[in-house]
Formats: C-alpha cells, sequence, structure tokens
C-alpha cells in the first residue's frame, strides 16, 4: 500500500478531507506559469489510495422516522445482552424511559407510535450540521503518524445514523455508526463518532482473538488517547479490564499483540 510523503516548499500538494488523496509533485516551477499543473511537460503525479490511514474519513449523515423505528426494534431485540453488560439503565427508548425502567409487558407497538409524536426533523437537521463542523475540528488533530505505526485502516466515509434512542453509540461493520442525540452536545457527538471508528477499525481483531467486552472497550480508550488525545474521553470500566494497559504499554505499535495477549 502507497504511503503519503513529505512534500518541500518547492512542491504543489492537493489535498482534500476525502480520498483519494492526489499529491502531486512539481519538477518545473508551476507556481508560476499560468499553464494548468496537468498540461506541463515535466509534471510527475502520483494517486494514494487508501481506505484510510492518516486522512481524516467523511460522514455521511442520515436520520428519519424509519430509522429511529429500525433502531428501537434492533435494541428491543438485544435487550438481555444490554442487561447483562450493565447498561439497561443508560438505554433509551420513546416516552423517555430507559430499558431498565420499561414494563415486560408492554407492546412494541406502543413504542413505535411514540415515535411518529417524538421525532423532530428540524432537532436532527440542525444537529447534523453541528456534527460535520465540529468533525472539521478533529480532523485538523488527525494523529496521521500515529494511526500508521498502528496499522490501524479507517474507511474513507462512514454512514452515521442519527437517533434518539439505544446507547450512547454503537457500530456496524464495515462502517455504519449509530449515535444518540438525546441530551448530547454535539462536540461530545462527534468524539463519540471517532470512539465507534476505532470499534470498526479493530473489530476483525476483537473477534478473531475474543476479546472481552470491556477489554475491548479498555483498547479502544487507550488507543483514542494516542490518536487525539485533546478529544478522548474515559469511560467508566470494570477494573480487570484495565489489565490491558500493562499490554497495551508492551506492545506501543502492534496492536494485534495488544488484542491476542487481551483476548480470552
Amino acid at each position: 500500500m502507497d504511503h503519503p510523503f513529505r512534500l518541500s516548499q518547492k512542491e504543489s500538494t492537493a489535498v482534500m478531507l476525502s480520498i483519494p488523496v492526489v499529491i502531486i509533485t512539481k519538477m518545473h516551477n508551476i507556481m508560476q506559469s499560468s499553464q494548468p499543473p496537468l498540461q506541463m511537460g515535466g509534471l510527475f503525479f502520483k494517486i494514494i489510495k487508501m481506505k484510510t490511514k492518516n486522512t481524516c474519513p467523511v460522514l455521511n449523515i442520515n436520520y428519519s422516522k424509519e430509522t429511529e423505528k429500525s433502531q428501537v426494534r434492533d435494541v428491543l431485540s438485544k435487550a438481555t445482552w444490554y442487561k447483562k453488560q450493565g447498561y439497561a439503565g443508560m438505554v433509551r427508548l420513546p416516552g423517555d424511559v430507559t430499558l431498565e425502567e420499561i414494563k415486560e409487558n408492554i407492546k412494541k407497538s406502543a413504542l413505535l407510535d411514540a415515535i411518529d409524536k417524538e421525532y423532530n426533523e428540524t432537532l436532527f437537521c440542525e444537529i447534523a450540521s453541528d456534527i460535520q463542523e465540529n468533525w472539521l475540528n478533529i480532523c485538523k488533530e488527525w494523529s496521521a503518524r500515529y494511526i500508521d505505526e498502528m496499522s490501524l485502516i479507517f474507511y474513507k466515509s462512514y454512514e452515521i445514523n442519527l437517533t434518539r434512542y439505544g446507547t450512547g453509540g454503537s457500530y456496524e461493520e464495515p462502517h455504519k455508526i449509530t449515535l444518540n442525540i438525546h441530551d448530547r452536545e454535539p462536540k461530545m457527538l462527534t468524539r463519540i463518532i471517532f470512539h465507534e471508528m476505532i470499534h470498526l477499525a479493530i473489530e476483525p481483531l476483537i473477534k478473531k482473538y475474543e476479546v472481552s467486552h470491556w477489554r475491548k472497550e479498555r483498547i479502544v480508550d487507550l488507543l483514542y488517547e494516542k490518536i487525539l488525545p485533546e478529544f478522548s474521553f474515559k469511560q467508566k470500566i470494570p477494573e480487570e479490564a484495565h489489565a490491558v494497559n500493562s499490554i497495551f504499554k508492551k506492545y506501543p505499535k502492534d496492536i494485534e499483540s495488544v488484542i491476542k495477549n487481551s483476548g480470552a
């Protein structure tokens, strides 16, 4: 896989937040020429195609009543898992109740009907715009060096489904993220998006080595601190999962060894 290289002051670069990234190396003084760069003789250019290691991904943000209903169905189907992991009190459902508070005999249809009353298109539109603006700030701090060192692969773009239900955030391979906007500032929502991106980047290895849920979360937190320290946040994680800390220090540039030694 090609990697980007550093350009001198006499080189011209065309770099965008989305990919593919095109780096044009100048072999003549094209800055003083009126000719279009690609029509000049002696010009060498190289196209670098990535999933992406070192450029900030594009966010494709989606929201609708139907995605809300799909989210509630998904939450209810995973109720047992949420309760087992201690998330029941954090999972929000229509009617402003949590999974922990909900009565077992409540009809699914009643929850779905409540979505029609609560759905606010204007709210989703405003938050989507704020998220995109805050995402640009994260892109400015994106640590390409550490991403490369750990051989982490990020996609060119991610599908972001906004919702008012469920947990804070969740992910689905290969590049889908569901984000709960209820009672959260856009800055925090954007930080959660990157948290889920890290999950997706390491999920194949997590499955391969059968890493437990909370150890997986700890690995994500440690990676986040290295890539975007100014935006990272700490979760309430069981003490046992902190055993990952010493493994992370032992293999500072080898994410597969970190995950392998954190597994079952």
